[in-house]
């Protein structure tokens, strides 16, 4: 009987960290890229709020730059978001804001994703994306996977 209950406690305690480990999979992070696996690991549960920069020791979280007028960048952020299925929730053409809301896929939480386009240079618009999630301490890299899929789909955009 002892023996059952030592076993059905260990179940438990072990299931919250089965979960972590399937989410962290699931999200086919970059884990050998800068800044190394402990400092990304560190990150995923310390942190729900990621936002690119220019200067990123992330390289997947750098802002991205394009040769692209300000208002076909930003349609294309639109199209983006409704091709991703997320859920757009505002879009401002003057100040070339977008906010759209994805459900994660694991444990259905919600995360506001902030796209923002604003022009550099004459011929170079930057495109920054900063991605929140609602509820939680630590992420588990799911915004970190939302920029990076958001980076994917408009780069297979502009490419086509």
């Amino acid at each position: 009987m002892l023996t059952k209950l030592v076993l059905l406690l260990i179940m438990l305690l072990a299931i919250p960290f089965i979960m972590v480990a399937i989410a962290l999979v699931k999200n086919d992070l970059p884990w050998q890229a800068s800044p190394g696996p402990m400092v990304r690991l560190s990150m995923y549960l310390s942190h729900n709020d990621v936002s690119t920069s220019p200067d990123s020791t992330f390289p997947e979280r750098i802002t991205r730059h394009y040769k692209l007028p300000s208002q076909q960048l930003l349609a294309k952020a639109k199209q983006a978001v409704e091709q991703l299925g997320w859920q757009l929730q505002s879009l401002d053409d003057e100040s070339g804001k977008l906010h759209a809301v994805v459900t994660s896929s694991l444990f259905k939480y919600k995360d506001d994703v902030y796209i923002s386009v604003s022009a550099i240079a004459e011929d170079t618009v930057a495109l920054d994306i900063r991605a929140v999630s609602r509820k939680g301490k630590g992420d588990l890299g799911t915004n970190t996977r939302h920029i990076m899929v958001f980076y994917k789909m408009m780069d297979d955009q502009i490419q086509d």
